[in-house]
């Protein structure tokens, strides 16, 4: 990868949370990277500290965690940070021997891997029936937001991991196992702790705070931690997979003392320890040993003021299992279920040719009563494991495989095909709204994509019935409302539904959109989403849909207030410098529905972002840089939201897990 390339792949995998809209990016950095870089030395000023936008998400069914979006002065520092320190970011990381996930080196994009991901995007984009030829987006837009920025470790997934041939064999070599994990490992972490773990030793780490050491690698990494989270030195932000990095930096000096505490035993003979993030697994040939390990961790993090987790802490004797019941129990029950559909597959005859080798089914949706059956089965497994109901729900919206047979509805009478096809829409819209998150709503999404592609192809086909095929999109729909209206109160892990909705030609009530906003209306995904929703591009004079014009009205008044009470912390300091404050004050200052239809509001937005940019003082600069275009992207179309959603899923394919 050439300098720039590398730039755009960083502030695009390794800052933004998984979480945010896909109609959301940094692309006005990315876009305006060679002037902000004539701009970067005057970013390095102590008071300029930034307060990120944050979010939650479901952990599980009873709570919740905070994720944070960094604001794109921030993301600017740990651009240039990251510019200079990674490779003793690198060599730091090296020295585990515990790390099962370790950044190892940096990662390339060469011509062979390029083409590689080109041949899965198009074989994606064929499987989902997307156009590419409709969308806004480039490819080489699209192959920016593939690659993470650093190449890790071959078993970098806990899955596979518990694959891994040398895990099987620790399992088989030692009698005792223990699982631990730390204690709200991420808000615990004090941020000068992780300079007392880059230099090694805690009392010298506390020489470094003096101006005459800022520019060190430790002194930078926790001043880049602190700016980025209103100067705070207890914990560190959620969300940018590059504090996950940094986080690693600590636990790796932990690991070297942990395995210096326990010199008087033989690592991977005695005893073996594999670390994911922080999680520990733990091997031994004793109880005893066992009992060392787990009081040497205990110390070493009490070093670094952290604290084990005690909650449901067993050692195990052999035998033992390592891994989720409860998905062994949901991979039988879609095994079952697939095997109704292959066997009346081949009870029909049903075609084969061309259909790889374990979807022969894909095309048979099965009998309602399977699909009532499987349905039971899953709600049985996630009652008797309620802490795994997010990887349940997941783990069946992604195995599940179900496309439209134009056969069927071919036939004189496809009563049957479609009364079965509702009641397995009825099923995957159940288990989906059992959990809903940013991983199961895409999940959701892509197979509903695929039905309502299949149902499009369709349209010009004068064999078929075309008032079924509206029946069943508007059922689609349906479905997708009904979500959306179970969850109003709360939306902004699942606002990618509402631009999904974008593709269908039945359309939300103005009603509808103007009650989320009322109870959502200081969220700036959900705000964002429904702005989107409701503009037309095609309508130049306005770029609004002509029913939505009370929506807008609702909207305005939302931004008007939001805009016109800036936040009180900032201790009289600009509140551009608040993330929350500034995507709304810049988003909606480019938003043309605003600007064609409510031209006093536009000029508020636009008067007020000028004023706050020219009474910055010297990052005026960089701020009109950064102040180019909208992060939440106005002009991408429905098109675009479908290749954006399979980008998604390569990347997710093609790199590291994101879970937390």
């Amino acid at each position: 990868m050439n300098n720039f390339f590398r730039q755009v792949c960083f502030l695009k995998t390794e800052l933004l949370p998984q979480e945010v809209p896909l109609f959301f990016s940094n692309n006005p950095i990315t876009e305006n990277i060679d002037t902000i870089f004539h701009n970067i030395e005057i970013i390095d000023y102590k008071d300029n500290y930034t307060i990120p936008l944050n979010f939650t998400i479901p952990k599980n069914n009873t709570s919740t965690r905070t994720l944070s979006l960094l604001h794109p002065l921030s993301q600017i520092e740990a651009m240039i940070y990251i510019m200079k320190y990674e490779f003793l970011i690198l060599n730091h990381l090296k020295k585990s021997n515990f790390n099962i996930r370790k950044a190892i080196k940096l990662n390339k994009l060469t011509f062979n891997g390029s083409k590689s991901i080109h041949e899965k995007r198009f074989k994606l984009e064929q499987d989902y029936s997307i156009k590419r030829s409709d969308s806004t987006i480039t490819v080489e837009e699209l192959d920016k937001e593939i690659k993470k920025y650093f190449a890790y470790s071959k078993h970098h997934k806990l899955t596979e991991n518990l694959k891994n041939p040398l895990f099987i064999r620790s399992r088989n070599k030692y009698r005792y196992f223990l699982k631990l994990d730390i204690q709200n490992f991420f808000k615990s972490i004090y941020t000068h702790s992780i300079v007392w773990a880059i230099v090694g030793e805690k009392n010298i780490g506390k020489t470094l705070s003096g101006n005459e050491y800022s520019n060190t690698f430790a002194s930078k990494t926790d001043k880049l931690l602190q700016k980025s989270n209103n100067n705070e030195t207890n914990g560190i932000l959620l969300g940018p997979e590059l504090n996950r990095i940094i986080s690693d930096l600590l636990l790796t000096t932990i690991d070297i003392n942990i395995q210096n505490k326990l010199n008087h035993l033989k690592h991977r003979t005695d005893y073996d320890i594999y670390r994911f993030v922080d999680d520990y697994f733990i091997f031994a040939t004793s109880k005893e040993i066992i009992e060392d390990i787990e009081k040497a961790i205990k110390t070493c993090l009490e070093n670094y003021n952290l604290t084990l987790n005690d909650a449901k802490k067993e050692i195990h004797e052999t035998p033992y299992y390592i891994g989720e019941p409860a998905i062994n129990d949901t991979i039988i029950s879609i095994d079952i279920l697939n095997l109704h559909r292959k066997n009346l597959a081949n009870e029909l005859n049903f075609p084969t040719k061309d259909i790889e080798k374990g979807e022969e089914f894909k095309y048979i949706v099965g009998k309602h009563h399977n699909w009532l059956n499987f349905y039971n089965d899953i709600s049985r497994i996630t009652t008797l494991n309620k802490p795994a109901t997010r990887k349940i729900v997941l783990y069946v919206l992604k195995a599940i495989k179900i496309y439209i047979d134009p056969n069927y509805l071919r036939k004189a009478n496809p009563y049957s095909y479609i009364k079965n096809l509702y009641v397995a829409l009825e099923v995957i819209t159940s288990v989906y709204s059992t959990h809903l998150d940013f991983d199961t709503t895409h999940a959701f999404i892509r197979i509903l994509l695929k039905l309502k592609n299949g149902l499009h192809e369709l349209k010009e086909d004068e064999s078929i019935n075309q008032e079924e095929i509206l029946n069943i999109e508007n059922k689609i729909f349906e479905h997708i409302y009904r979500v959306l209206k179970q969850n109003k109160h709360n939306l902004n892990n699942s606002t990618d539904l509402i631009l999904f909705l974008e593709t269908f030609n039945k359309k939300l009530s103005p009603q509808f959109l103007c009650e989320i906003l009322e109870l959502n209306s200081i969220d700036y995904f959900t705000l964002c989403s429904i702005a989107h929703y409701i503009q037309d591009q095609r309508a130049k004079n306005n770029f609004l849909n002509p029913r939505y014009k009370i929506v807008l009205k609702k909207l305005s008044s939302k931004i008007d207030y939001i805009i016109s009470n800036p936040p009180k912390s900032m201790n009289g300091k600009s509140p551009l410098f608040d993330a929350n404050y500034f995507y709304f004050l810049n988003d909606f200052s480019h938003y043309k529905p605003i600007e064609k239809n409510d031209n006093k509001l536009y000029k508020r937005l636009t008067d007020k972002l000028n004023r706050e940019i020219d009474n910055i003082g010297k990052l005026k600069p960089l701020f009109l840089d950064i102040t180019k275009s909208s992060y939440f992207n106005w002009n991408l179309n429905k098109y675009d939201f479908e290749l954006l959603i399979i980008n998604k899923l390569l990347q997710q394919r093609e790199n590291i897990s994101s879970t937390y």
